[in-house]
């Protein structure tokens, strides 16, 4: 083995330490013993010291049943223990039954032990340490007593250094350990020793510093995930995990393992500081490591279970309550920081110029970032200029930082505690400026606030100086803990106080706000330098607006003219659609008698003289007799469509399964007679509106019946569908018939309108002009489907009906 100080080989022996499975070690600690064993409750694995101690060797034990080991009574508790858990909550280290006594044969005596069960990677394990059944039962007994006494001790104090010592004093008095601190970390994971309670003959840690690399990576996030790690004796030798063959190609992980074994540098760290058994408790706020309550003794020093568990316990009560009074200082803090923001936002809304306002109130933007001096850059070019309150760099040198921002952050909030490190490009005296923070308040002429800070010289002290030893072992390089944790300062230099999360939040909510009023008084700037043109436009409009307004009342008292004749005109148009409603009802009423006579005439004399007229005379009868009888279709479909626009009774609740019903009774000979087949998709029994049964029955009736009378050489085919939507019911009633041309689709609906010629089909032309003017009666719409109808292909014709309420 040889020692190695190269910077490459250091880096590479960091990053060996940070890879180091340190859950997954295969060793425990001798204390205790380690039994896995599967569902089935047979032993897979076990630590060799419990074949050491006991009389059962490793064959016997492994892949025979638990109960073996433990007798029949405790294993199956044990199983009944996992089952409850399993069926309710289950957690990986189960301490809802945890500890559990069991008793165990050694040296021909049953001793007591707490039983610590977690599931892991292959099944469960059980970890037994010895206990001393008296005393745990003594401290049971006084657990309510000295749990309320500390909680009470917690909740009372609002100060977080009040809050600190108490944490530390607690702990000791519960545990008995030589020294107790209180460990936070910063966000790059150094540790400072925040709060010490130890014997008077230790020498103190309080307030040193020590670095990140102490507690690697890997360790921090263990600490996450179990919240308690004892060491009973630093000079223990580890007792290897033995596994069963089918699974000792996976080592067990011990994430959750009260007796997991440590790394070997972590015992060396501590053996170097004189400790000889340590435990360590996580504070954890908002699932991230605030820091840790780490115990020393100078000795060996076993703690039992729940004693233990008490410590965990007030770790995460200590937690809730330093996130609480961190919170309630951030909260204050945030107050105090907004209520100057305000006033200050408020101030420059009444400055005419915002930039000479922000140096107006320079002693509050100096008190709210805690700054030496800040300075408004504004402008670019030969258009720069820079005011500036306090001690700040000189203007050219200010100009140099603005514009490494505009190239490197141009729209962020950018803030340094080295400016040396992070601005290296710029030469400035420390003394005068070592920190920055800056926002851009202008994106209009790239105007910036920037706040200096000057040189903050400290001393740190640091537990050991800060220099790592590499020895290489093999190909292997190997980080050695340092021998020494003496007091080590260590001058920090070129660096300012750094800016806190509190300030750059701050400086985020001036950002939003300061760059509003700019940008609202750059505004009115631009408005007050157009304002005199537009008042001269407005005048030259003003005048322009004057004639075209008289022109305008001219043309409104002409319009007014034109609406007044288009209302007579519309008057006078009711009252003749209502006189020409009352001819058509009067003449296709007055006019039926006539024809009856004309008819019954006509086959009168054509019985009587039948023989004796000549084949014309004949024709010229059966001429008379079809005309007067297609006048009296035409007269009885005008009545009928006349009748529409008359008074009627109030629409009803109809049910259009019956309408359905009833237009199928009324054209039931004429279904015979062509053979039609009539299928209906849905069941309509459920299906209401509100409407004239007598018309819907017409509406029905019609459509069926055209779509009867206009088939083709095939059996009449019709399906009627319906769709119910939220206010609507949409009918389709398609056929196999001679189909509509969809060019046509607009005209068939006009009165009158025919397609074909009385020869081909009969027919008057009003009977789906009569169809829309009962939908529309009954708030509904009716098409033809364009894309489902053409000639020879058949038609489809949609209507809507509205449901009832």
């Amino acid at each position: 083995m040889s020692k190695t100080t190269s910077k490459k080989e250091l880096e590479k022996a960091l990053e060996n330490c940070a890879k180091e499975p340190i859950h997954r070690l295969g060793f425990v600690q001798p204390h205790g013993f380690l039994i896995v064993f599967s569902e089935e409750m047979k032993i897979i694995g076990v630590s060799q010291n419990l074949t050491e101690q006991t009389k059962y060797s490793f064959d016997k034990l492994m892949n025979h049943a638990l109960s073996n080991l433990l007798g029949e009574r405790q294993t199956s508790f044990i199983e009944k223990k996992i089952d409850e858990l399993q069926a309710g909550e289950e957690s990986a280290y189960f301490k809802a039954i945890n500890p559990l006594r069991f008793f165990l044969e050694i040296d021909d005596e049953k001793r007591p032990f707490d039983g610590i069960i977690h599931k892991s990677n292959h099944g469960f394990i059980l970890e037994l340490e010895p206990v001393d059944v008296e005393q745990v039962e003594m401290i049971r007994d006084s657990f309510y007593q000295i749990n309320k006494k500390s909680i009470i001790r917690f909740q009372n104090t609002n100060k977080l250094k009040d809050l600190y010592r108490i944490i530390v004093e607690e702990i000791r008095n519960i545990t008995g350990f030589d020294r107790v601190m209180l460990y936070k970390f910063n966000k790059d994971y150094d540790g400072q020793i925040i709060a010490e309670l130890k014997r008077e003959d230790m020498n103190p840690f309080y307030d040193l510093w020590f670095p990140a690399s102490d507690i690697p990576k890997q360790a921090r996030e263990l600490y996450l995930k179990n919240w308690l790690r004892i060491i009973v004796r630093t000079d223990y030798e580890p007792s290897p995990i033995l596994l069963d063959e089918t699974i000792k190609d996976r080592p067990l992980d011990l994430t959750h393992s009260t007796l997991r074994s440590v790394s070997p540098v972590h015992i060396e760290y501590l053996n170097n500081m004189g400790v000889g058994a340590s435990m360590s408790t996580s504070i954890i706020i908002n699932g991230k490591l605030w820091g840790l309550v780490s115990c020393h003794h100078n000795s060996t020093k076993m703690i039992d279970y729940s004693t233990r568990m008490t410590a965990e316990f007030f770790g995460q009560l200590v937690s809730l309550q330093i996130d609480k009074l961190e919170q309630d200082k951030i909260q204050y803090d945030k107050l105090e920081k907004q209520t100057l923001t305000d006033g200050i936002v408020e101030s420059l809304n009444r400055e005419r110029d915002v930039y000479e306002g922000i140096i107006k109130k320079g002693s509050s933007f100096l008190k709210l970032m805690n700054a030496d001096g800040f300075a408004v850059v504004v402008g670019m070019g030969s258009e720069r200029k820079t005011l500036n309150v306090g001690t700040t760099p000189t203007h050219e040198k200010i100009w140099k930082i603005k514009d490494w921002l505009e190239v490197n952050h141009a729209k962020e909030v950018f803030s340094s505690h080295c400016i040396s490190d992070d601005i290296p490009d710029v030469e400035i005296d420390v003394t005068i400026c070592s920190g920055i923070l800056s926002i851009l308040i202008s994106k209009e002429d790239n105007s910036r606030i920037i706040w200096f800070r000057k040189e903050l010289q400290q001393s740190i002290g640091w537990g050991g100086k800060l220099e790592k030893v590499v020895y290489k072992e093999g190909d292997e390089l190997i980080l050695k803990p340092r021998n020494s944790f003496a007091k080590w300062n260590q001058n920090v230099e070129c660096q300012s106080q750094e800016w806190t999360e509190s300030e750059i939040d701050t400086a985020k909510s001036i950002q939003v706000k300061v760059f509003y009023v700019v940008t609202q008084n750059m505004n009115e700037y631009r408005w007050l330098l157009r304002r005199e043109e537009l008042e001269q436009q407005v005048q030259i409009r003003t005048e322009e607006l004057t004639t075209t307004n008289e022109k305008l009342n001219n043309e409104v008292k002409v319009r007014e003219q034109i609406a007044r004749q288009l209302q007579e005109g519309m008057q006078l148009l009711e009252l003749t659609n209502k006189e020409l409603e009352h001819f058509a009802y009067v003449a296709s009423h007055d006019l039926q008698e006539p024809l009856r006579a004309i008819s019954s005439f006509s086959q009168l004399l054509a019985k009587r003289y039948e023989g004796k007229l000549d084949d014309k005379a004949k024709m010229y009868i059966k001429f008379i007799i079809e005309g007067s009888n297609r006048m009296k279709s035409l007269i009885m479909d005008l009545l009928e469509y006349s009748r529409l626009h008359r008074n009627e009774t109030p629409h009803t609740k109809v049910s259009l399964n019956e309408i359905y019903k009833n237009a199928l009774k009324n054209l039931t000979i004429r279904i015979e007679e062509a053979n039609a087949k009539i299928e209906l998709q849905n069941d309509l029994c459920n299906f209401l509106v509100k409407g004239n049964p007598i018309k819907l029955t017409q509406l029905f009736q019609n459509l069926i019946g055209n779509a009867i009378k206009y088939r083709s050489e095939k059996t009449p085919e019709i399906t009627i569908s319906c769709i119910e939507n939220e206010t609507h019911f949409e009918f389709a009633i398609s056929d196999n018939g001679i189909g509509i041309d969809p060019k046509f689709a607009d005209r068939i609906f006009i009165l009158f309108q025919r397609l074909h010629t009385k020869e081909e089909y009969e027919g008057t032309g009003i009977g789906l002009a009569l169809c829309q003017k009962i939908v529309e009666q009954h708030n509904g719409k009716i098409w033809l489907d364009k894309e489902k109808s053409n000639f020879g292909e058949g038609t489809t014709i949609h209507f809507t009906l509205k449901k009832t309420a």
